[in-house]
């Protein structure tokens, strides 16, 4: 189980360099931080109007547990990320650290942003979270 969530929080300097990051991505539609067990901690989104924060955060939790016991039990290691690929987008679930505690950073993309550079910008958002230590 995670700390409580309201403890889980972002400086304002990573916030407002993950804001910098995103307003750069037009092809970007949301990223959302959460707790693995379902609580959302942070987030910002542009043309994502059906990605409610707290349903992705469950959406997510979910996911992880899933991928997470997967991960365990075929490969005999922990998860690092999820992939979602659809004909319109697709979306990242990357397993990060805020404060030492385990978090999942979710990062939608349209069509038009490929999936590795989704994937790049992904683990560039988890490196900084990470830094918020």
């Amino acid at each position: 189980m995670n700390e409580n969530p309201s403890s889980l929080r972002l400086s304002q300097v990573i916030q407002h360099r993950i804001e910098s990051m995103f307003s750069q991505w037009t092809d970007m539609q949301f990223v959302y931080l959460s707790t693995t067990d379902g609580f959302h901690i942070f987030g910002l989104h542009q043309g994502a109007e059906n990605a409610e924060p707290d349903k992705v955060a469950a959406i997510a939790s979910s996911l992880f547990a899933l991928s997470n016991t997967a991960s365990k039990n075929i490969l005999n290691d922990e998860l690092q990320v999820s992939i979602v690929e659809t004909m319109s987008g697709n979306i990242i679930f990357l397993r990060t650290h805020l404060n030492r505690a385990d978090t999942v950073l979710t990062v939608a993309a349209n069509k038009d942003m490929s999936l590795a550079k989704v994937r790049y910008h992904a683990l560039r958002l988890s490196e900084l979270i990470e830094s918020n230590d």
